[in-house]
């Protein structure tokens, strides 16, 4: 028969360490899920607070009138521009600047631009100032040939004539992938929305190209000229005292 406790014979005290343990994890768990579950509140509420809060400036915008309703509409992103960090075999990595919408700030993320077998690779090569003249005159002369179309056609032939495009700034060069350099800006186009990717096939990409203008020894310099100098006119001479200027 075992002996009866009293209070001087406790209980063992490994007897008490698994319920004291049990508290302790008790509150333990208690405590972590209060503050868990206290900071998805507060992420929630941020996330509302901030919807509301984009909702509010977008309707007040759009009160104005200077701002249309379009704007603020879910619109695809079906191109990026950004550096290219990476050329690989069939890839090149961009480091692009994505904004989602007009009141979002713009986000820096590295997509991956695989080029598949339909992709076209060009540059974007910027005009030169005397390539830009040469083309202005070209364009009037469309425009003078457009006018003089326009003059002697019939109203029927006259809404058939299409007034001529104004030249554009850069034009395009067919390039490979072994011409992409890293460094350079690109823009790449795509079939799909861009807004929540990181990895996609590329329908076009354009690497932009600066005008070449000429290297500082052909640069002719220019003295600006002041206004003409007027010489100042001859003095009179002066007569002798008693002489008396001589009349005619």
């Amino acid at each position: 028969m075992p002996p009866k406790q009293s209070a001087n014979n406790p209980p063992p005290s490994g007897s008490s360490t698994p319920v004291i343990l049990a508290v302790v994890l008790a509150i333990v768990g208690f405590g972590a899920g209060y503050i868990l579950g206290g900071a998805m509140k507060y992420e929630k509420g941020y996330q509302a607070g901030q919807q509301a809060a984009e909702s509010s400036v977008q309707e007040k915008l759009i009160a104005t009138g200077l701002v249309p309703e379009a704007v603020f509409e879910d619109t695809p992103v079906m191109a990026v521009s950004g550096e290219v960090t990476e050329v690989g075999s069939a890839y090149i990595m961009v480091r692009a600047r994505m904004q989602m919408d007009v009141l979002s700030e713009p986000e820096q993320r590295d997509l991956r631009v695989e080029i598949g077998k339909d992709t076209v690779i060009r540059i974007r090569r910027e005009l030169t100032p005397e390539e830009m003249s040469a083309a202005d005159l070209e364009y009037s002369r469309q425009v003078e040939e457009y006018q003089a179309e326009m003059a002697a056609a019939t109203p029927e032939e006259a809404a058939l004539i299409q007034l001529p495009p104004p030249p554009a700034p850069f034009r395009y060069e067919t390039i490979s992938l072994d011409d992409i350099e890293i460094g350079k800006v690109v823009t790449v186009g795509s079939a799909t929305d861009l807004r929540q990717a990181t990895s996609f096939t590329a329908v076009t990409i354009d690497m932009f190209v600066p005008a070449e203008l000429p290297e500082p020894d052909d640069i002719v310099e220019i003295v600006p000229t002041g206004p003409p100098v007027e010489e100042p006119l001859p003095e009179e001479p002066l007569m002798p005292e008693g002489e008396e200027m001589p009349m005619e």
